[in-house]
């Protein structure tokens, strides 16, 4: 962990995801236009999945995982 990272909310919590959504402002268009589509799910109360996806190095399975839980396995 470095310095930068040791003051950020923990990963995949709703707080990560709001001070995410700051640090995108000040990305490029494609990226606020990413943030703006997150931002007005979230403001209409819709779910916002956080989904992360990872290769198993071992046997070269793919994984995408829902929060913890996985969904599916390739």
């Amino acid at each position: 962990m470095n310095a930068e990272t040791a003051t950020l909310p923990e990963q995949m919590t709703d707080d990560w995801v709001d001070n995410v959504l700051g640090r995108m402002l000040t990305g490029s268009s494609d990226v606020q236009d990413t943030r703006d589509i997150i931002r007005a799910y979230k403001l209409a109360e819709k779910k916002i999945s956080k989904i992360v996806t990872a290769v198993d190095k071992a046997n070269g399975q793919f994984n995408i995982i829902n929060y913890g839980e996985v969904i599916r396995s390739l």
